[in-house]
């Protein structure tokens, strides 16, 4: 069929799909509109031949498809979803808060799981400048990796400023369970993310610096 020959035809189909395109509906609804329209074989879209005086046309029904095939491609994207089970978490929606079992100024954000529950979790700890956590225990191995600063750490009963170790951002440990450990953030703010498998906890090696008491 020639676009010279039937053009009537051809024309109403093409102000169809050029409709259906722009209307206001959700992309998914849009494209359903244009496969059912497309399906149906009496639709002169099916056997359209273009001549070579009908530029015209031939640009409307490369725009026209164009705009199908954009439609086609975004539907296909919003129709991948994701697993069950997938989680995530975008700098903006951290919610930070002060946590009753280290001293005033740190704060806590739990990004995953419960660490009170005997599962997968993981958070973040943000410390100040001359930030101190005495010599303290946790039952779990955490896994630590500095996000932002640098993150310092000793290890033994009693607080030692020699014995700290210093992790720029990026730095990545582990701190095996039941390992005596302090912190002192001397030179500067700091933020370490921190997973484990829960149930967590804190004991103080000095139950007088804990700030439970």
């Amino acid at each position: 069929m020639a676009v010279g020959v039937c053009g009537q035809a051809v024309s109403a189909s093409l102000e169809t799909i050029e409709t259906v395109c722009q209307l206001e509906l959700p992309i998914l609804s849009r494209l359903h509109m244009l496969q059912g329209l497309f399906r149906n074989r009496n639709c002169p879209v099916h056997n359209l031949r273009i001549l070579p005086t009908d530029l015209p046309s031939t640009m409307k029904v490369r725009h026209l498809l164009s705009t199908a095939f954009a439609l086609s491609v975004s539907a296909a994207a919003l129709a991948q979803t994701e697993p069950p089970g997938f989680v995530q978490f975008v700098p903006d929606q951290i919610r930070w808060s002060p946590s009753p079992s280290i001293p005033k100024g740190g704060q806590v954000a739990v990004l995953y799981g419960d660490p009170r529950k005997a599962a997968p979790y993981i958070t973040r700890v943000k410390l100040p400048a001359d930030y101190r956590i005495e010599p303290h225990t946790h039952p779990e191995e955490r896994v630590y990796t500095v996000i932002s600063g640098t993150f310092y750490i000793g290890f033994g009963e009693k607080f030692d400023a020699s014995a700290l170790k210093a992790f720029p951002a990026g730095s990545a440990f582990v701190v095996p369970a039941n390992a005596s450990h302090f912190h002192w953030m001397r030179s500067g703010e700091a933020v370490v993310q921190i997973s484990g498998l829960g149930p967590s906890g804190i004991e103080y090696v000095d139950h007088s610096d804990d700030p439970r008491q």
